[in-house]
């Protein structure tokens, strides 16, 4: 969303309420859609020049209350003594609420009482300026109706509105929090922005209720435009950490000041955060004047259970002019760079997402939808429930998201729904919402993988070896993968080469078959992201499992040792047989030999602490081994020519 970070000095609200007319809002914060009429009844017969019905339909989870019905109190339209009788009904297609007015005419206008009734309560008529609420059950959800007039009756003019609050925004089930395979992650832009920028207003209010809409079952939330310290570091905080979230990053780009300010992005977390990190990015859109916050990547390594989990949040910048749109395409890139950067293991989970500013709705080659598409290659939730965000009930408008890496593990399932959080409390009823945005909730569920360090091994000939250190639960198909080929007949978690030849030599993978079925349950959204329908992915997962050398020399088969890389190093690697090898000096003058990945040898000679300069002789590109010889140990390196 676009957002004009400067300082609004007077935001002037004028209004205004016609002498003699009433109207009827209603806060839909449910998941129930309504129809509405509305029936008159009384002494006096009216027509629809005095009294009109604005709205027909009332959609699930509005933002803002809406009018829906209007009528005049003046004399002429209810004489003094005349009683007027309104009974707005909203129906359900489950239930039926009623809102009743009675008007009596009096010298000079009229009175007005008001009464609500529903499923399970007859409402009582009122005329005085308090709350009043009944508890509801709407279709099996929990809800309360809350209502109250604006203001006094002194000009005729009394408007009531009524709240439909259901307790239950989304639910989740308790058995996720204590399994370490599926996580549960949201994403909110919650829209507090520093030095009273345009925008909603009660931050402070805002930032204490949020963290009590969140189930408690949540494993992680990240939050965008996070930016002004007292409610976030007062309020949000130590509400989200009454609610169980007691681990927190530090905001992006956190002290950043004056300008540009704060990235507004960080990351809580029920369970213990590892290790977090971050980037700036380099392009931002000046027609969004998004320069003026300090945007990028924030990173959190999660460990639920013992289950690692990878967390990028961001906040994308705004805007739709040329340089929005190329700020926007480079980021996407700066965030795949960021990823790849992090060496995180193919077998652990990586969740990505936060206010992408990008929409499905906008798939052209310059967007950062289609950009996100083809070089992040994303798994896309099945968006299930009332899934519709920022503003607009445009179906397809989506524009925050919560993504998992198709690089890293892949899971069995992901859905993902947007829901609006709103409150009734006292000190915020006239503002109900919590921020301008919907927030998303996705849920992952991933295989149980199980690995241990891989296993580097530098053998003579007739050695044995073993490969292990993989499991699963359930077992899935596996297959031993030797330089990229299957091996026939190694379908168990273990490998073991009981006498090694040179054969054995080369890099060893342990693949994990399993099937995902992404884009179920079907909804009325799921076509935006799989127009093709549900997809059942065929996973083969390779997992490193080591290195094997079968030295082809006698004197070797005595004082082997794993590699020390932090003692011998090369570079760079690819390279077309040309390259530096640095050795440290903790290790004597030595011999270094390249082998083949059969396990031949193909060039040897002597080597010296610090850096050597090596030029081996042409050979055809591929995957050779550089083994380093000391009078007691053995120290091997992969060489990739090209």
């Amino acid at each position: 969303m676009k957002k004009h970070l400067y300082v609004q000095f007077f935001t002037a609200l004028i209004s205004f309420t016609a002498f003699g007319q009433s109207s009827l809002f209603f806060r839909n914060n449910s998941s129930h859609p309504f129809l509405v009429s509305v029936q008159q009844t009384g002494t006096v017969s009216l027509t629809n020049n005095e009294f009109t019905l604005l709205e027909d339909t009332l959609l699930p989870w509005k933002f803002d209350d809406t009018e829906v019905f209007r009528t005049n109190r003046d004399s002429l339209t209810i004489p003094l003594g005349d009683t007027v009788y309104y009974s707005v009904r909203l129906q359900s297609n489950f239930d039926t609420l009623w809102a009743k007015l009675r008007i009596v005419g009096i010298t000079g206008g009229s009175s007005l009482d008001y009464s609500v009734s529903g499923p399970g309560f007859s409402g009582d008529w009122f005329n005085n300026v308090d709350f009043h609420s009944n508890d509801v059950v709407l279709a099996g959800k929990n809800a309360i109706i809350r209502f109250k007039p604006d203001n006094d009756d002194t000009t005729f003019s009394r408007n009531i509105r009524i709240a439909l609050h259901q307790y239950s925004r989304y639910e989740i089930n308790s058995a996720d929090f204590q399994n370490p395979n599926v996580l549960n992650a949201m994403s909110y832009n919650i829209q507090m922005l520093p030095f009273g920028v345009s925008g909603l207003q009660q931050a402070n209010t805002r930032a204490d209720l949020i963290p009590n809409y969140i189930s408690p079952y949540q494993d992680v939330a990240f939050f965008e435009e996070a930016m002004d310290p007292t409610p976030i570091d007062d309020h949000l905080t130590p509400s989200m950490a009454l609610n169980g979230f007691t681990h927190r990053t530090d905001k992006l780009n956190e002290g950043a000041l004056p300008f540009p300010w704060n990235g507004g992005v960080l990351i809580f977390s029920k369970w213990p955060i590892e290790y977090q990190d971050e980037i700036d990015f380099e392009l931002c859109g000046q027609q969004s004047q998004d320069c003026l916050a300090n945007k990028g990547v924030k990173y959190a390594r999660i460990n639920k259970l013992g289950k690692k989990y990878h967390i990028f949040a961001t906040h994308m910048d705004a805007g739709s002019q040329a340089d929005d749109i190329a700020a926007r395409y480079s980021q996407v890139f700066e965030m795949r760079k960021f990823i790849a950067d992090m060496n995180i293991p193919n077998y652990e989970p990586v969740i990505f997402g936060g206010d992408l500013n990008t929409s499905p709705l906008s798939l052209g080659p310059e967007d950062a939808f289609a950009v996100f598409r083809d070089s992040m290659q994303p798994i896309y939730p099945s968006p299930t429930g009332h899934f519709e965000t920022n503003f607009s009930y445009t179906s397809g408008k989506f524009i925050d998201h919560i993504w998992g890496d198709s690089k890293h593990l892949i899971p069995l399932k992901a859905e993902a729904k947007s829901i609006t959080l709103t409150s009734i409390n006292d000190d915020i009823w006239d503002l109900s919402n919590l921020s301008d945005h919907r927030t998303v909730v996705g849920r992952f569920e991933y295989p149980d993988v199980t690995v241990t360090p891989t296993q580097d091994n530098t053998i003579c000939p007739g050695d044995s070896v073993r490969f292990s250190g993989v499991s699963t639960n359930p077992v899935y198909e596996y297959q031993w993968i030797q330089n990229g080929m299957p091996v026939a007949g190694q379908t168990a978690n273990e490998y073991f080469i009981p006498h090694a030849s040179p054969a054995n030599t080369g890099e060893y993978d342990f693949r994990i078959s399993y099937t995902a079925v992404l884009g179920e349950p079907l909804s009325d959204n799921t076509h935006f992201f799989f127009p093709n329908g549900a997809i059942t992915d065929y996973v083969n997962l390779d997992i490193d499992r080591g290195l094997l050398v079968v030295v082809n020399q006698p004197k070797c088969s005595a004082g082997i040792d794993d590699l020390d890389k932090e003692n011998l190093n090369l570079f760079p690697n690819p390279n077309t047989g040309q390259f530096i090898l640095s050795i440290n000096q903790t290790i004597s003058a030595s011999k270094m030999e390249v082998y083949s990945a059969t396990g031949d040898l193909v060039y040897q000679q002597a080597v010296q602490s610090g850096a050597n300069k090596i030029s081996i002789p042409v050979h055809a590109a591929g995957l050779y081994f550089v083994v380093l010889k000391t009078n007691n140990d053995c120290h091997k390196l992969k060489l990739q020519v090209e």
